[in-house]
């Protein structure tokens, strides 16, 4: 995900690709093609990892997701330079407030750094599970597993590259 560095950010603040492409603005005529236009950007790069879905279940307000990645990064991915997965849970909630901000809320979130070196061209399967608290509507909610991490390997830099992100099913 992305890491604030020094400057002045205010909400409601969109990021794509780990903070690549940011905005604070929502007030404008040309919000939409601004959001639209870092959004087209991004979808012009090709993924770096390949991440294959093979389970996705709930029990009760608990989701497991067991994956399949493989890196197409062209280098060693690591803890050393941040290789880390999400797993976000968010629910569809539109109303006449959240209509002028946002329609989704994140009702869960769950990250790992990768436990072990996965080099180019190599395949791992990681299970990732997390419990949503709070009253939720299961049939609007969704989730997306990311994959990003950090070019330089700094900590210091601030710079995530994402490398690939897909939809989760969710079972209800």
């Amino acid at each position: 995900m992305w890491a604030a560095g020094s400057g002045s950010y205010h909400f409601p603040y969109t990021i794509v690709n780990s903070g690549h492409k940011y905005t604070s603005d929502y007030t404008t005529p040309t919000t939409k093609s601004l959001y639209s236009s870092m959004v087209d950007a991004e979808l012009l790069r090709p993924p770096q990892a390949k991440i294959i879905v093979n389970s996705s279940t709930r029990s009760g307000k608990t989701l497991t997701v067991k994956i399949d990645v493989t890196n197409k990064s062209g280098r060693k991915l690591s803890s050393g330079n941040q290789a880390t997965l999400f797993l976000l849970v968010y629910e569809d909630n539109s109303s006449v407030v959240t209509q002028k901000i946002a329609s989704r809320t994140v009702r869960a979130s769950k990250w790992i750094l990768l436990p072990s070196a996965l080099n180019d061209k190599e395949t791992q399967t990681y299970t990732l599970s997390l419990s949503v608290s709070g009253a939720v509507d299961w049939n609007k909610m969704h989730a997306v597993v990311l994959f990003d991490y950090m070019p330089n390997g700094a900590i210091n830099d601030f710079t995530y590259d994402m490398l690939q992100a897909v939809r989760v099913p969710i079972s209800n």
